[in-house]
């Protein structure tokens, strides 16, 4: 993903394999949407509030760690960005879902 619109709601999943996949939103995902993004129940990713330059709101799989999830190196870099230096203390596994869009569309997650 090169770059992301300016406006518009977005379903990003940064896949542990580095593939990005991205969904143009009209609205509110569900929670069996987000639950599908990550492969199972959420869990919010703190400090990971900025997309490519967007506000954003990110998920993780609640048991990844747990239940063995590879180590997701394209979305620990977006998180490290988002958090404006490189994070040492966790690290980000299976897939990622962020959801990208205007700060009121975001409040109603």
């Amino acid at each position: 993903m090169e770059t992301l619109p300016k406006n518009g709601n977005y379903m990003i999943v940064v896949k542990a394999s580095g593939e990005i996949v991205s969904t143009k939103l009209t609205k509110q995902p569900t929670l069996e949407q987000l639950r599908d993004g990550v492969g199972g129940d959420i869990e919010l990713v703190p400090f990971f509030n900025k997309f490519m330059n967007r506000e954003c709101v990110a998920f993780c799989n609640a048991y990844g760690k747990m239940n063995g999830l590879g180590f997701n190196p394209t979305a620990q870099m977006f998180w490290s960005n988002a958090y404006g230096k490189r994070i040492y203390e966790d690290h980000l596994v299976g897939d990622i879902l962020i959801i990208v869009g205007s700060p009121s569309f975001l409040a109603q997650l």
